[in-house]
């Protein structure tokens, strides 16, 4: 399985440079072929990152975060969606689009979950 994926991922890849896709394009094709099988889900955000640096590109490490800051978000662990939208935006893309809309997103619930209920899930309270 751990073969499987980065083989995934180059294709995805080698179509996008074959083909001519635009960077938006070429993203969501990569991140659309990382497997989320439970052997490559982080249990949190720093093995999450740490997972990430096992990839060869900067391209591939934003698309496994990316997909797993999206199972954080849908987990409601806005936290995590948060700090690894933040990470890649801060480490490996500042010009990552979907990095910021994972980071509104998780923000935006974030604040609706402090509002509703006075519990900080998102860590704005420190």
């Amino acid at each position: 399985m751990r073969f499987t994926l980065p083989l995934l991922l180059l294709a995805a890849l080698g179509t996008c440079v074959v083909t001519g896709c635009s960077d938006s394009d070429n993203m969501r094709q990569v991140i659309e072929s990382v497997n989320m099988s439970t052997d490559v889900t982080a249990e949190d955000v720093d093995a999450a990152i740490e997972y990430a640096k096992l990839y060869t590109t900067k391209t591939e490490k934003v698309a496994y975060l990316i997909k797993q800051g999206r199972t954080f978000y849908q987990n409601q662990d806005y936290k995590g969606a948060l700090e690894l939208a933040q990470y890649i935006l801060d480490e490996l893309d500042p010009n990552s689009k979907m990095a910021q809309e994972l980071l509104n997103a998780a923000k935006e619930k974030s604040a609706e979950v402090l509002k509703d209920t006075g519990v900080d899930v998102g860590g704005f309270m420190k």
